[in-house]
C-alpha cells in the first residue's frame, strides 16, 4: 500500500473520531472486506475491534 494512502486514511479516521466525539457519539463503525488484510491491520492498529459479523448473499 502506498504510504500516501495510509497517511490520508489515517487522517480521515482521526477526523471521523474527532467529529464523532464532538457530536457525543460513543462508537464508530466501519465495514471492511474480510479478505482486505492490509486494511484490517490498519483499522486494528487504529484501535478498531471486531464487534459483529455481517452476512450477504450475491443474487
Amino acid at each position: 500500500m502506498p504510504k500516501f494512502i495510509l497517511i490520508i486514511g489515517t487522517e480521515l479516521l482521526e477526523y471521523a473520531r474527532k467529529f464523532a466525539k464532538e457530536d457525543n457519539c460513543t462508537d464508530l463503525y466501519l465495514t471492511v472486506n474480510k479478505e482486505n488484510e492490509k486494511a484490517i491491520k490498519v483499522y486494528e492498529e487504529f484501535g478498531f475491534k471486531v464487534k459483529s459479523i455481517a452476512y450477504s448473499m450475491q443474487i
